[in-house]
């Protein structure tokens, strides 16, 4: 009887607490406050789109340009209906299903719009997952209260890391199964790599501060192996998917990271790291660009962005 409640302590608690996590991630009237941003965004998306097809050859150029968004959640920082109006064929690519349903209602897609919608994980790992991690963490702090310490904790999150983790080592290899090589025209992915783990990281992270404070005096471990896990993970992975992304694209990627050379951000810098590598390997054409995104308007917080347009350069066998 005793597990039983405190099953339905650390669900009902853990909910509540998982709900308010998921609440931060949302940032109140986006749309509204990235208006000169979306607009920015979304024009030089137009323009980059209409260069690259106009670089088509003729033979190739009979169809609607079709576009796979890569990451497109609620769509506050790309407009949709813009994009549609030009006759382009788009695929919209996210793990957040209800955020997607935010943006066709928001832009009003329907049925007759040429938009195709897949509900997918990159990584493998999906809210659920990261739900499902948190509740079993936090029943396990309730279950080992009284004998709760620094190393039982860090072992048992490292262990059920690494179950997430197992998740990610599949996913690669069915990349080409999710996004097939030259599926589409042109790949968008903005502001994507920085947020592959953020919603993991930071449930731990709340974690192991209630941990911190209910058990070890306020001290947090020396070590944090649990992100470390994640960065390994991160320069592992953000290669394999943005290799699957070129080879998905035909002609060009449009990327946006955030930029900070004296605090790289985690997932931007290997994104357009790599990118710059394919032009220096005389794979394609690059050219960059800096826009500043007002990400919280309300505390201040803002990036700068570096836009990328690569344009493949075709292989003289590939030409022919």
């Amino acid at each position: 009887m005793r597990c039983v409640f405190l099953l339905f302590y650390a669900i009902v608690c853990g909910m509540e607490i998982f709900d308010n996590i998921l609440n931060e991630f949302h940032i109140e009237n986006a749309y509204e406050s990235w208006t000169e941003y979306r607009q920015y965004l979304t024009e030089w998306i137009l323009a980059s789109a209409e260069q690259i097809k106009n670089s088509i050859p003729e033979e190739e150029n009979a169809s609607p340009l079709r576009i796979l968004i890569v990451g497109i959640g609620a769509g506050n920082d790309i407009d949709l209906r813009a994009l549609l109006k030009r006759g382009y064929e788009l695929e919209l690519l996210d793990m957040d299903e209800s955020a997607v349903e935010e943006a066709i209602k928001r832009y009003q897609i329907s049925p007759s719009d040429s938009v195709k919608i897949r509900i997918h994980s990159l990584t493998g790992v999906t809210q659920k997952d990261i739900s499902a991690f948190f509740y079993k963490m936090y029943l396990f702090m309730i279950q080992e209260r009284h004998a709760m310490t620094e190393s039982r904790f860090m072992e048992y999150a490292l262990r059920e890391e690494a179950e997430l983790l197992q998740k990610i080592e599949g996913v690669t290899k069915k990349l080409p199964d999710i996004i097939p090589q030259d599926s589409t025209d042109l790949v968008i992915a903005v502001g994507l790599f920085s947020q592959l783990f953020t919603l993991l990281s930071y449930a731990y992270q709340v974690l192991l501060s209630n941990a911190s404070e209910a058990f070890f005096h306020g001290q947090m471990p020396e070590k944090d192996l649990f992100h470390e896990r994640l960065m390994e993970t991160d320069n592992r992975l953000i290669p394999e998917l943005m290799q699957g992304l070129f080879q998905a694209a035909r002609y060009g990627i449009l990327l946006g990271n955030e930029s900070d050379p004296e605090n790289p951000v985690e997932g931007a810098q290997q994104s357009l790291s790599f990118a710059r590598d394919y032009g220096k390997k005389k794979m394609a054409r690059i050219e960059e660009s800096t826009k500043v995104w007002p990400f919280s308007p309300e505390t201040g917080k803002q990036y700068i962005m570096l836009l990328q347009k690569i344009t493949k350069i075709k292989t003289e066998k590939e030409q022919r």
